[in-house]
């Protein structure tokens, strides 16, 4: 079997697309005799914009495929499914968060994203999604019929460990220096936007944390995405500048260690399509303190604290109880590891190439 996949993602700063799609042209080969053929355009070397995006996916993508013979198979693993082909055709839907939250977008990405976007899925022959809560709200919002649609729950990268060894200690503290980090500190990961609730997060920092004299500072890692002015302005009315320490996007190969160098990982997204950064966290052993909202309760389960996104009172009262309750830490630790080990991508790379098989095989 040969699939064509479209492996844009995987160039520039990469995101949780980029690790899926590398993660399942990594592991795929391992579990079957499929042959993947990556398709990208290298000369594009940042993260595409909105009219690169749709013009990558419906045109330069067949073009550059069209190069290759013996194609059985496509896969698109994000974005817009390709209309003007007759292949058969699977698509990944990690999540119609743009359908369900079209105000957080500008209206170029809104368009592409809410409406394009979707009506390009109705060419494709089966789909896959990242969890349950993801596929329920598929079927419900773009009537895709169950049958059609395969949840492949994802998992962390292998890089994402228990760091305990005397070279991984001294480089979390070369990580830490480098962003001044100080020694304790909670940690949040993913791209600085609404629906990421991130003022949510620093207010109930400031009164759990701060307030308290606790000697702890909060990390938020990711790059801007829009609408963060109001954020950093917060901080500033705060006076939470040497407190709360945004450091930008940061190299992939660190993450492990900010995760296993942090009290705790906080992730009070209103909304996420399965939730990789709190799995990753986990994997390294990172207490988690995680929102109860749509796919996340899936990905967490009983192994960290999971609390309303909009009860900032007990969130405030979680940050401050992990803060001070070494037992309590130890023992979130540990289930963050266990819970972890139920996601590995061969369960995820098996259950895909399965949907492979019986695409090609269907009439």
């Amino acid at each position: 079997m040969k699939v064509a996949i479209n492996t844009q993602t995987a160039i520039g700063n990469k995101s949780g697309f980029g690790s899926y799609v590398s993660n399942l042209i990594r592991y795929v080969p391992q579990v079957s005799d499929v042959e993947y053929v990556s398709i990208e355009n290298l000369e594009y070397k940042k993260d595409l914009n909105t009219p690169q995006r749709l013009f990558w996916d419906q045109i330069g993508f067949l073009q550059k495929m069209s190069q290759h013979k013996g194609i059985d198979l496509i896969h698109q693993p994000s974005f817009s499914a390709p209309i003007f082909t007759t292949k058969k055709t699977v698509v990944t839907i990690h999540d119609i968060i743009p359908v369900i939250f079209p105000e957080n977008l500008a209206p170029a990405s809104r368009f592409f994203f809410s409406k394009v976007m979707p009506f390009s899925y109705r060419f494709a022959d089966h789909y896959l999604t990242d969890s349950q809560h993801s596929k329920n709200d598929i079927m419900e919002r773009l009537h895709i019929p169950d049958e059609k649609i395969t949840v492949t729950h994802l998992a962390a990268s292998e890089e994402y460990r228990v760091l305990n060894s005397k070279a991984d200690k001294e480089k979390i503290e070369g990580i830490k220096k480098k962003y001044n980090i100080p020694e304790d500190y909670f940690l949040h990961i993913g791209t600085i936007e609404p629906r990421k609730n991130i003022s949510m997060l620093v207010e109930a920092f400031y009164e759990g944390v701060v307030k308290n004299k606790l000697p702890y500072c909060l990390v938020i890692v990711g790059k801007k995405g829009w609408w963060y002015e109001n954020l950093f302005a917060r901080v500033q009315e705060l006076g939470l500048e040497k407190k709360v320490i945004f450091t930008g996007y940061t190299d992939l190969e660190e993450m492990p260690y900010l995760c296993s160098g942090a009290t705790a990982f906080t992730f009070p997204s209103l909304y996420e399509g399965f939730g990789l950064p709190p799995l990753e966290a986990m994997q390294c052993g990172a207490p988690v303190i995680c929102s109860n909202a749509s796919s996340l309760p899936e990905v967490v389960g009983e192994a960290g604290i999971l609390l309303s996104p909009t009860d900032q009172a007990a969130w405030s009262k979680a940050l401050h109880d992990v803060a001070t309750d070494e037992k309590q830490r130890q023992k979130m630790s540990l289930a963050s590891v266990e819970q972890a080990k139920k996601f590995s991508w061969q369960k995820c790379s098996e259950l895909t190439v399965k949907v492979y098989e019986d695409v090609l095989k269907a009439n």
